[in-house]
This record gives structure tokens, C-alpha cells and sequence, in this order.
């Protein structure tokens, strides 16, 4: 076993399916049911924590402590005693979750064929960018509710989840709105990032789609 590697008999392709299940929940099931405790939206990001890890070939060590870190302190960064400091605690799970998108991306390039499990990766990778995002304009507009404005009144949740993964596809209906300097530039880089990431998984996949031709 390599220095600083862990490895996981959990099997990575059903690693991969929980991930891609509870990353859906998370974007699409949850901001959509009414009255939903935060709790919930706690739990379900800390299952997209740990299938995060577990869908990885080869784990550091830094991944799972920083996972762990970030799946404790996802649970505390709401919490009215800690509101001062709850965008630093935020801050953790981000930068996990943009290593396991960095990570993801690394595999699917080192991967020689394409298959379901490779395919399954890339759609998580994507669907992780889309949390990633729409939690970040979650904290913004929780810090600066005068952020985002809607043509139908009061902004909730589903809104905000909404607009950041309308925004990462750069579709844009104009029904939610970014107000701010704050605002605008991050919706510049949810959809910069958006099509970087389209663009690099298109183009892996046509490369490897070819070279499999070529060689058969």
C-alpha cells in the first residue's frame, strides 16, 4: 500500500451510484419539499461527504481528514452560536469538495476506456461543482439577502439552488437575478467553470471514443 494511501474494500461503482443518488436528492429532492428541517440537509450532505471518499481508487489521507472535518462542521455552520464564523466553517466543506471534483476529473483523464463507471464519475463530478456552488450563493445570500432578486417576491432555498445550477448550464431565464458586485462575479464564475468543465469532459470523451476506433 502506498505512503499516505488508504484503500477501501467498498465497492467503488456502488460508491459511485450512492454519490450520484444522494447528490441528486441533495440538489433536486430536498429545496423542493416545504418546510424541510435543515437537519435533513445536513444529513444528506454529509452522505455526499463520505460516498465522496469512498468513490475514489486510492484515498489520502489528507481526503479523509478533511472530509471528516468538513462533514462535523457542515453540522455546526447554521447554528446560531456559531453564525460569526459559519462562512470559515463552510469554507472546509468547499474545499473538499472542489479536491474530489479535481480528483474526479484526474481519474476520468488517466481512465483509457469508457464505460459506466467512468460516465457515472463524470456525472458526479458535475453534479458536485452544482453543490458546491449553489451552497456558496446559499452563504452569500444568507450574509447579503439584497444579493439576488426574484421577479416573483420573496427568494427561498429552492430558488437559490435553482439559479446556481441554471446558471453553471449558463441557461439563465432571468427569473432570479444577481444584484450585487459579490453576486455577479460569482455567477461569472459558476458559469466560467460550468462550461470549463463541459468542455474538458466533452473532449476527453471524443479522444478516448476515437482512439478506441482507431484501434479496433
Amino acid at each position: 500500500m502506498p505512503k499516505n494511501s488508504l484503500y477501501f474494500s467498498f465497492n467503488k461503482l456502488w460508491a459511485a451510484a450512492l454519490l450520484f443518488i444522494s447528490s441528486c436528492t441533495f440538489l433536486f429532492v430536498l429545496p423542493v419539499m416545504n418546510n424541510m428541517p435543515v437537519w435533513v440537509f445536513r444529513l444528506c450532505m454529509s452522505a455526499v461527504l463520505l460516498f465522496s471518499i469512498l468513490s475514489l481508487e486510492k484515498v489520502k489521507l489528507y481526503f479523509v481528514l478533511v472530509g471528516f472535518i468538513a462533514a462535523i462542521l457542515d453540522w455546526f455552520s447554521d447554528m446560531g452560536q456559531y453564525s460569526a464564523i459559519g462562512p470559515l466553517l463552510k469554507t472546509v466543506t468547499f474545499v473538499f469538495v472542489f479536491l474530489v471534483v479535481g480528483s474526479l476529473m484526474i481519474k476520468f483523464l488517466k481512465q483509457k476506456e469508457v464505460g459506466l463507471y467512468s460516465l457515472l464519475e463524470a456525472i458526479n463530478g458535475y453534479l458536485l461543482l452544482g453543490i458546491l456552488f449553489s451552497s456558496i450563493t446559499v452563504m452569500l445570500f444568507t450574509l447579503s439577502p439584497e444579493s439576488y432578486q426574484s421577479s416573483h417576491g420573496n427568494i427561498v432555498r429552492n430558488d437559490l439552488f435553482y439559479y446556481a445550477m441554471i446558471t453553471l448550464t449558463t441557461t439563465g431565464y432571468g427569473d432570479v437575478l444577481p444584484v450585487t458586485a459579490a453576486a455577479k462575479n460569482l455567477a461569472m464564475i459558476i458559469a466560467v467553470c460550468g462550461q470549463i468543465y463541459v468542455a474538458f469532459l466533452v473532449g476527453v470523451l471524443v479522444g478516448k471514443y476515437t482512439n478506441k476506433l482507431t484501434h479496433e
